[in-house]
């Protein structure tokens, strides 16, 4: 099974790390995935440099950054 997780709006993975919360809010999806609960956990976050966190992070976890390209980041946060 998979899981994704959507970032509050303008929330990043860095800023998670920059503000000392990612190893606390890791957690819990790391101990599901340990478990075998989930395959799979999608961040889908507003930080467009995040996917080099994913070293951060268990196996299992794949961060989804923003887009680089303007069009594609409009779109999203015309929706989200």
């Amino acid at each position: 099974m998979k899981l994704a997780l959507f970032f509050s709006y303008g929330i990043s993975a860095k800023l998670w790390k920059d503000k000392g919360l990612l190893a606390r809010e890791k957690l819990i999806y790391e101990e599901v995935l340990k478990r075998g609960a989930l395959d799979t956990v999608y961040w889908f976050t507003y930080g467009i440099d995040d996917k080099q966190l994913e070293t951060d992070v268990a196996s299992g976890i794949e961060i989804i950054p923003m887009p680089r390209n303007p069009l594609k980041k409009a779109l999203l946060q015309q929706y989200f």
